[in-house]
Order: C-alpha cells, then sequence, then structure tokens
C-alpha cells in the first residue's frame, strides 16, 4: 500500500519544491505529476525531481478540444496509476491537504477514517494576506488569511480514496472524486465527509455519484456534510496578483487550450476570491518540516539547477509585466 498523490500541471515552477516537500512531510511516499506545454521552468524541474526519485513525472501532449486535466486523467486511467489498496489524493499546485487530527500527518487522518473507503475534504480558500509580490512560501505567516465557513467556494471538495473493486478510475467531467463502478451497494456510508462522520446521501449530487454517474456537480458536497474537523484542502487561489496574472497567461487545467480563461482569471474573480477574514495557522506546524524538505531537495545539483533556471524565467517575466502601463483588470 501506498499514499500517492496526483496532479496534473503547468507553469507551476516557483511552487513546486515547497509543494513536494510538504506532502512528503505530511506521509505520501509517491508522488505522481503529469504537466504539458510548461515554458517556465516546470517540465526540466519536474524531469529532475523524477530522476532523483522524488516524483513520477510524465509529460503529455494535450490534443485539440480536450483540458489537460482530462487527458490526464484518461492517460493515467489506461497507464494504471491507480493501484489496488492505494491510498490517493488528486490536487492542484495551489492545493494543500492540511489534516487536522493527531499530528496532522497521513497515519493518523486513516486511523480516524477506518474501514471507510474514502473521505471528502473541503477547500479552505486563502487570500493573498496583502501581499502584493509573492514573498517566497506559501507555508508561513504570510498566507494565514482565510475565508470563513459559509463562503460558497468552500462547499467544493478533493476525496482522499482507497483503490478498490468499487473505483473505475480517475473521472473524466468530476476529477475531485473518483468515479465509481455503478453498484447497487454503493453506500454513501462508505465514505466520510470533512466532520468524520458517515457521507449523507440525500444530497442529489452526492446520490448522482454513488450510481456512476460523471458529472461537473461531483465537486461539491451540501451543507449537511460541511466540516473541516478531520481536515481540510488550503486553496491558495489567487496567491499573489503577480502569479495570479501568470495564470491567467497559462490558461486552466480544465479548460481546452483552445479556449481562452479570461472569463474567470480577471478582477473580479480575484476579488471574490481573496478572501482574508480569518485567520488560519494550523499548516505552520509543518513549516521547519517543509524547510528542512526543501533544503534536502536543493541539495541535488540537478534540481538546484533547474529551480535557479526556473527562478529566472519567472521573476524575467514578473519584471516585464511590472513595467507595463497599467490595464484594467489583472
Amino acid at each position: 500500500m501506498s499514499f500517492t498523490l496526483f496532479s496534473a500541471m503547468k507553469n507551476e515552477a516557483p511552487f513546486l519544491l515547497e509543494w513536494v516537500a510538504y506532502h512528503k512531510a505530511i506521509g505520501f511516499d509517491r508522488i505522481v505529476i503529469y504537466s504539458n506545454d510548461s515554458d517556465d521552468g516546470t517540465t526540466e524541474l519536474l524531469d529532475a525531481l523524477s530522476d532523483a526519485g522524488e516524483v513520477e513525472h510524465r509529460l503529455l501532449t494535450v490534443p485539440p478540444g480536450v483540458g489537460p486535466q482530462i487527458n490526464a486523467a484518461r492517460h493515467a486511467n489506461r497507464a494504471g496509476v491507480l493501484r489496488p489498496g492505494d491510498w490517493v489524493l488528486w490536487i492542484d499546485a495551489d492545493e494543500f491537504l492540511n489534516i487536522r487530527v493527531g499530528d496532522g500527518t497521513l497515519p493518523a487522518l486513516l486511523e480516524r477514517v477506518g474501514d471507510h473507503d474514502g473521505i471528502l475534504l473541503q477547500w479552505r480558500v486563502f487570500g493573498d494576506n496583502g501581499n502584493g509580490l509573492f514573498p517566497g512560501r506559501l507555508i508561513s505567516a504570510d498566507f494565514t488569511g482565510a475565508s470563513a465557513r459559509g463562503f460558497d467556494p468552500n462547499q467544493e471538495i478533493k476525496m482522499l480514496f482507497r483503490v478498490t473493486d468499487r473505483v473505475a478510475g480517475f473521472a473524466d467531467v468530476g476529477i475531485n472524486r473518483p468515479l465509481l463502478k455503478p453498484l447497487p451497494d454503493n453506500d454513501a456510508a462508505r465514505f466520510l465527509n470533512g466532520r468524520g462522520e458517515a457521507l449523507s446521501s440525500d444530497y442529489p449530487p452526492t446520490r448522482r455519484w454513488l450510481d456512476g454517474e460523471d458529472f461537473p456537480r461531483s465537486r461539491m458536497l451540501g451543507q449537511r456534510d460541511f466540516g473541516w474537523r478531520m481536515g481540510q484542502i488550503n486553496h491558495y487561489v489567487v496567491r499573489t496578483p503577480e502569479h495570479f496574472a501568470l495564470k491567467k497567461l497559462r490558461g486552466r487545467g480544465w479548460t481546452p487550450a483552445d479556449r481562452p480563461s479570461a472569463e474567470r482569471h480577471n478582477q473580479e474573480f480575484y476579488d471574490r476570491m481573496n478572501r482574508n477574514e480569518e485567520r488560519d495557522d494550523s499548516i505552520l506546524r509543518f513549516a521547519d518540516a517543509v524547510t528542512a524538505g526543501i533544503a534536502r531537495l536543493r541539495l541535488n545539483p540537478a534540481i538546484g539547477r533547474a529551480e535557479f533556471n526556473a527562478q529566472r524565467i519567472v521573476n524575467a517575466r514578473i519584471q516585464e509585466m511590472l513595467a507595463e502601463p497599467p490595464k484594467s483588470g489583472l
């Protein structure tokens, strides 16, 4: 059995080492990352991490009209990435699994999960905490500004699940949960919500998911199941203005490259998701472990060189943006 972290990425070089170091610190022993079309040094950094045995990197070409994440899901299903008995979580590079029970590690969480087949963990959206430029780390006192419980996007979930014979693979559309086989005895009680209680079966999207459907709203969870007691997904969706602007240029992971993301990555979206009304520093218990983990990764000469070169590329782009005349929106 392994704890497998899965992700699909493009142009995430400035955040990669912290993301890898943190998730290794909480117990993931296998990290599988698909990437496509990066031009900021992400590909080279992932290759260096892969050569060192820190991650498994698979570089994909995305067909026209297909979203990068959907393409990664389909390839992973064909390649047998999901191995029977493993525990798997798919999150993005701006998301961190924040376990809030025991010592904050995966073994502590799974001790509470027990014989259940998975736990649905909700977002907690974090804002820019007043940072005009990125200070260098997300897991730090510089990023503790977070949304309140009632913020609607916090209903979105990611799922840590065990690969059983009920799992058909990663879903195409509803990638936040695995696709289930439409078995008559699929029962919500086999899964836990973020409070550590049996999942409610009366929320229509949950019922459709249990029936084996793949649909966008499977990423949502009803208010009856809301809770961060067991854990949450820290979602640093805006990070800081300059990196949000780079995200707009990159495009969305779910949307095909020939469809612009400007309608989402604009000033209105930034303002809505820049939530700092509460303070949440619960993830900082791992700050020292992450510092040590990043330092260990940088000791590898190839990883250190790749990160340095990526930083040069990204910093040059930021300087170009800052030198441009102000425009409306981000």
